[in-house]
């Protein structure tokens, strides 16, 4: 199978919860997770998935809980 690599800026702290996370419940870094769930998602779709806003600035891991849920 093909494989294409793809990258962007992130806050470091945001990424390595999502990737304990990740790597805790599926055995895979965060980028991989990303690259299967997201991907077939897409696919299966037609669309990318739509997230409420986070609740408050003050917070910024609300919607990582929220998305560790709903993929739990």
């Amino acid at each position: 199978m093909a494989t294409k690599t793809f990258s962007g800026r992130v806050d470091p702290k945001k990424l390595e919860y999502a990737d304990a996370i990740a790597k805790r419940e599926e055995g895979v870094s965060f980028g991989q997770y990303c690259g299967t769930e997201l991907l077939d998602y897409v696919c299966a779709t037609g669309t990318l998935p739509r997230f409420g806003k986070q609740r408050t600035q003050a917070d910024p891991y609300s919607t990582m809980r929220l998305l560790s849920r709903i993929h739990a």
